[in-house]
């Protein structure tokens, strides 16, 4: 992250070695304005409520199509870039 230029990152909650929020945790320390979407299967779970604290762009429920990716992309250039 620290020496990337991303746009847009989607992140899944359930991830080796750590789970999705602390990276999440980690990405507000570094790139505080970095908008992230997160993925789960688990929308009703602890780790989706603690996600929430750290203000992602928008939450993907798995499985989704590609269809469902494109529709994030469009919904964050039309809202996000805008309010840049």
């Amino acid at each position: 992250m620290k020496g990337g230029d991303y746009d847009l990152l989607f992140l899944d909650l359930k991830i080796p070695e750590m789970d999705g929020v602390e990276l999440l945790k980690q990405i507000r320390t570094v790139k505080p304005e970095m908008p992230v979407m997160i993925i789960t299967g688990y929308l009703e779970s602890d780790l989706m409520m603690k996600a929430l604290d750290y203000g992602p762009l928008g939450v993907m429920k798995k499985p989704f199509k590609g269809s469902d990716i494109l529709i994030s992309i469009r919904n964050y250039l039309r809202v996000g870039i805008s309010s840049k």
